[in-house]
């Protein structure tokens, strides 16, 4: 196992792991997410690089936790959602974290091949 602050290695191999392997590096240990198909294979290269996943009903939960992590810890939130109508209801909670919280969200999609 992995301690918090051990870099990961660079040997990337797909856009999911080199992603979560850039974000772990910038020291995003916790991240609200949902569970599905659009956010799988991120989710799964955030896990395996030791990133805390906390798992959200709804998109905009995922982004007010990242609202209110960031308030609370003074580190940046971060929150991945799907696609779609499920990026567009993540605005509300965007608006209000930008009074001076950051927050980072990242927006799913399956590969074109798995589609």
């Amino acid at each position: 196992m992995r301690t918090p602050n051990q870099q990961v290695t660079p040997e990337s191999k797909t856009v999911a792991q080199s992603l979560a392997r850039m974000m772990r590096n910038q020291g995003i240990k916790t991240v609200f997410t949902l569970p599905g198909s659009s956010c799988i294979q991120l989710n799964q290269a955030m896990h395996d690089c030791g990133t805390r996943l906390i798992l959200c009903k709804t998109e905009d939960a995922a982004v007010h936790a990242a609202h209110g992590y960031a308030a609370a810890t003074g580190n940046a939130g971060c929150c991945v959602v799907s696609r779609g109508p499920g990026a567009t209801n993540t605005l509300t909670g965007l608006v209000t974290a930008s009074e001076g919280f950051p927050v980072l969200l990242l927006v799913g999609d399956n590969a074109t091949r798995v589609r």
